[in-house]
Parts: structure tokens; C-alpha cells; sequence
């Protein structure tokens, strides 16, 4: 998101967080920017026009298209998407981008994500203020390596992104997209949240928790309209309307039951009530349906979908945890070493499976593993699956002794829970199994389709050599 800028606030702050300590290494120095360019600050102006041409001391003109700028300056409104004619994708990502054309109409987020500093003029003064609070930026920018520069790695290139602004992606709430949520950075860096994603499994980004949406169970939109409607029949005309308790026959009723024109009259004894603590009182209040004329003290709650129309109850819809990603330090090294990425993630139940096959086969007694993979009810809708899904987790738990290790995984999406079953015989598990079944589904009110397997030593070790027959999967 762009920041803007006047001579009301020209004092030199700076919008880019402080540099995090730089982590020691023995490695040999990297080839960097600092290298390579003079103390003066090299500017790309966008389009290249004369607008640009009267810049403050200190900096100068890039028109090479080789050569990589400190700072691209947008002259002209809605020029953001022209910066990919200037420079290769990951420099246009990683320099910071400063907005100078002055136009200030109402845009939408996604179309100046990639802006880090809006002002309102090109002239010498003004540039001078943006280029003193980009400064943080152009010493890191100077400071990475050129491979990450010039890095064809979009991983690689998110990661030197946020290190040289300093700041964590952060998604910020637009209406106009059916998530409701968008991250700026990937108008810079297309499928950032993706490739965000990827990089936590990596262990260069951290989660930190944004918020959580409700989403529509048909479309996944985030558009919903919620509000209270009738139990019965669904409406959403309804009133509250007091409760009114008469204290001599304690008859209580809604106020409509005992009103007469301006006048309370009570509908069991037909005495009038005059007098509120003497004759009457009001306890509470109900809401009256005024299309079907229920009762109820505790309305439902329904959702209208602006996307595709969906209606129905809350409790059909589905949740969504929006993160914000934060760089560790292991990412940070990264994007100051010049190393090369991770090509992928270790896997923790793998490794878990891994080291209780060693451990049983070094102590040379018998051991075999109870799967069980679920696979949702058609129809089911998510709130309904994620309960059902967390349940027959805690169940699994239950089962087995206390002292079994038990793995909780995802393979793609489909949720996986293994008994790891030390001292236990494949046959005698699999004489088991009905028993086992009945004690997990019994509680289960949407009944999913669960599939339970025994794997023995030999299976075991073909699954984690890579060599299993199809038949013999998780």
C-alpha cells in the first residue's frame, strides 16, 4: 500500500521497520550493489519523460535498460503496470517504487500494491523528502547479493521483497474481491500468498494469525449478508417484542396478547394492568416472527451469499484463517547469503514413521501401524466436516493405549490418522478391526467413508523406500 506524503510531514521517517542483526557466518563475502555503485542514487523515472528531468543533488538518471536503478519514480497515473517494460521481474519487485504523479482519486488497493511511497509532485524538494525515507530501502537493496537480485526464483524473490522493505506480508480487507482479503505484495509477486505458503513449510516465513473469515459453503465467498431470521419459516421480518408478566395470575405472554388499544388487559383473568411492579412487570423480551407469528426467544441466524445467492444457516458455512507472514531469521540469512533455496520441506510424519520402523527393526520385535483415512460424506457441508473430522481425531486417541504414538496428517486433503503399534502383530490388529471401527463411528452423527489398513515390517519398508505396490498406500 502507498504512503502519502506532503511538506506538512517532511520530516525524514521512515516507513520501512529497522534492519534486523545481520546473522554472522564464516562464508566469504558475496558480490553485492555497494560494489558496484557510486554514492549517488540512481533513479528510473516511468514513462521517461522531461516531467523527471529536474532531480535533486545526489542522484542521477538510469536509461539503460541493463542497468538496475535504487529507485523507480512513477510520473503519470496508472503507470505501475509499466514498470515490467523497464526492468526484469525480480528487480521491479525487489527496488522500492515511489508514486510522483500526484493523482489522488479513490483506487483500489490491488492497483498501487506495488507502490511503497506516494507524493505529490516531481519536483527537487519533494524528491528529496521520498528518497530520505526510502533511504532504509536503498541500503538494503545495495546490500543484496546479485544473485538474489537477479534471482529467476519467486520464493527467492518475495523473501528479498519483504527483507529490503522490512515489514511483513500483510493482507489488508477489500470488498471488491469475493475473499474479502487481499496482499498487496502480489501485485509485485504473482501467487505471493501461494508462495507464501511454501516458504513457511520451508521455515524462511512464520504464521501470525490476521483473522478469520466466514465463508459461503457453495462459492467460498466471503460477500455474506448475516442476519437473524425466523426458526420456523426463515424469514427475516421479525420484532422484538416485550414480555409482560402479570404478578397477580402470573400469566406471562408478549405484549401484543395483552395490549387494547393503550391499554394492557390481561388475556387468562381479564383484569387490567395499570400499575408497572404492582400490577405487572417485564422480565424479558422475545421475537415475534410477523409473517408466521413463532415465538422464540433465541432467533436463527442465516446468511444471503452476494456472489451466488446461497441462503441458509450459519452453521452450513465454512471458516478461513487469514495469516499474515512474517520473515524468520533462517529467511533472512537467505536473502543476505548467497545461498541456494531449500527444494523442499522436511515432513514430520514421515520423519515420525521413519524413526519408529528404525527403532523397532534395531530392537527386533514385532510392531505394525493402523491407518485410517476419512473421506467426507456427499453433501456434508464444512462446518459440519471440520467437527466430525476433530472428533473422530479424539476418538483415535481413545482407542489405543496412552503410550501409542499416534500421527496426525493431511495427504493432500485428505486427513490421515496412524496408530503406530509397538509389540503388536499385523494378524492380531486386523482381528481387531470391526471392533475398532464400531468404537470410532458410533459417535459420529455425519458418518464419513473411512478406509483402515494394517501395515506389517516388509510393507512398511517398501512405503518409506518408495517402492509400495498400488494397493499398499496411505
Amino acid at each position: 500500500m502507498g504512503y502519502l506524503m506532503s511538506r506538512s510531514n517532511s520530516a525524514a521517517r521512515t516507513i520501512a521497520f529497522p534492519s534486523r542483526p545481520v546473522a554472522r557466518t564464516n562464508a566469504p563475502p558475496v558480490c553485492t550493489r555497494h560494489d558496484e555503485l557510486p554514492g549517488e542514487i540512481a533513479l528510473l523515472c516511468i514513462p521517461n519523460k522531461s516531467e523527471c528531468a529536474s532531480i535533486p543533488d545526489g542522484t542521477r538518471h538510469v536509461y539503460a535498460r541493463g542497468e538496475t536503478p535504487d529507485v523507480v519514480v512513477l510520473t503519470e497515473a496508472n503507470s505501475t503496470e509499466l514498470i515490467a517494460n523497464y526492468l526484469q521481474p525480480s528487480v521491479a519487485a525487489i527496488v522500492p517504487v515511489v508514486d510522483a504523479s500526484g493523482e489522488r482519486g479513490r483506487e483500489r488497493l490491488w492497483s498501487y500494491g506495488c507502490v511503497d511511497l506516494r507524493i505529490e509532485a516531481t519536483n527537487p524538494f519533494a524528491l528529496t523528502e521520498a528518497l530520505l525515507i526510502v533511504k532504509p530501502m536503498i541500503d538494503r537493496v545495495r546490500a543484496l547479493p546479485q544473485s538474489v537480485l537477479m534471482s529467476t526464483d519467486p520464493k527467492r524473490v518475495l523473501l528479498a521483497r519483504l527483507a529490503v522493505r522490512g515489514r511483513d506480508m500483510e493482507p489488508v480487507r477489500d470488498p471488491s474481491f469475493p475473499e474479502t482479503i487481499v496482499y498487496p505484495d502480489a501485485s509485485a509477486v504473482p501467487d505471493a500468498r501461494a508462495l507464501a505458503e511454501e516458504l513457511v513449510c520451508l521455515g524462511l516465513l512464520e504464521r501470525q494469525f490476521f483473522d478469520k473469515l466466514i465463508a459461503c459453503p457453495r462459492c467460498d465467498s466471503a460477500r455474506l449478508s448475516v442476519r437473524e431470521c425466523c426458526s420456523a419459516c426463515q424469514s427475516t421480518d421479525l420484532i422484538e417484542e416485550p414480555v409482560i408478566h402479570h404478578l397477580r395470575c402470573s400469566t406471562q405472554a408478549p405484549e401484543q396478547d395483552f395490549r387494547h388499544g393503550t391499554t394492557l388487559i390481561c388475556p387468562k383473568c381479564r383484569l387490567y394492568l395499570e400499575h408497572f411492579s404492582v400490577d405487572y412487570d417485564q422480565p424479558g423480551s422475545v421475537m415475534l416472527c410477523r409473517k408466521c407469528g413463532y415465538i422464540s426467544t433465541d432467533p436463527a441466524v442465516g446468511f444471503t451469499c452476494l456472489d451466488c445467492q446461497a441462503e441458509g444457516s450459519t452453521e452450513e458455512t465454512g471458516t478461513s484463517v487469514v495469516w499474515r507472514y512474517r520473515l524468520t531469521e533462517a529467511g533472512l540469512a537467505r536473502v543476505k547469503g548467497d545461498t541456494s533455496m531449500p527444494t523442499g520441506a522436511s515432513n514430520h510424519a514421515l520423519d515420525r514413521l521413519k524413526a519408529f520402523v528404525s527403532r523397532e527393526e534395531a530392537a527386533e520385535r514385532p510392531f505394525c501401524v493402523f491407518a485410517s483415512r476419512l473421506t467426507p460424506p456427499a453433501g456434508v457441508d464444512r462446518r459440519l466436516w471440520e467437527q466430525t473430522r476433530a472428533l473422530f481425531g479424539r476418538l483415535f486417541q481413545e482407542v489405543f493405549t496412552p503410550e501409542t504414538e499416534i500421527i496426525d496428517a493431511v495427504v493432500g486433503a485428505t486427513p490421515v490418522f496412524l496408530a503406530l503399534l509397538a509389540e503388536d502383530c499385523k494378524a492380531e490388529v486386523e482381528r481387531a478391526i470391526p471392533d475398532i471401527r464400531m468404537d470410532l463411528e458410533r459417535h459420529l452423527s455425519a458418518r464419513p467413508r473411512v478406509n483402515y489398513a494394517v501395515f506389517g515390517p516388509d510393507e512398511l519398508t517398501r512405503i518409506l523406500g518408495g517402492q509400495c505396490q498400488e494397493g499398499s498406500r496411505f
